[in-house]
């Protein structure tokens, strides 16, 4: 199967981007406790918007994504989503 992306550039992008935002979660939390959960939710924000800026030329070049292109972009946001929120609830109901 052809995918018109690097699906190993899509899964290294959100492993570093994952580490990123919870690094940062973590430094808020211990700074401002209140405000760690804002952070969050901005960090995933400016995630995606990174996302669509880093692969810009070459996910959304296409006019057209095939299915299988589709879900090699959707699982591993998912995936990723799903561990951050639980590695942030667990590091969030710890402090």
């Amino acid at each position: 199967m052809y995918l018109s992306f690097s699906l190993f550039s899509v899964y290294l992008f959100h492993v570093i981007a994952a580490t990123i935002v919870y690094v940062i979660v973590e430094f808020i939390a211990d700074k401002m406790p209140n405000q760690a959960g804002y952070a969050y939710l901005a960090s995933v924000f400016l995630k995606m918007g990174f996302f669509v800026l880093v692969f810009q030329a070459t996910v959304f070049a296409n006019e057209q994504l095939t299915k299988p292109e589709r879900f090699s972009l959707v699982i591993p946001l998912f995936l990723f989503l799903i561990i951050e929120a639980i590695a942030i609830s667990k590091l969030l109901n710890s402090k």
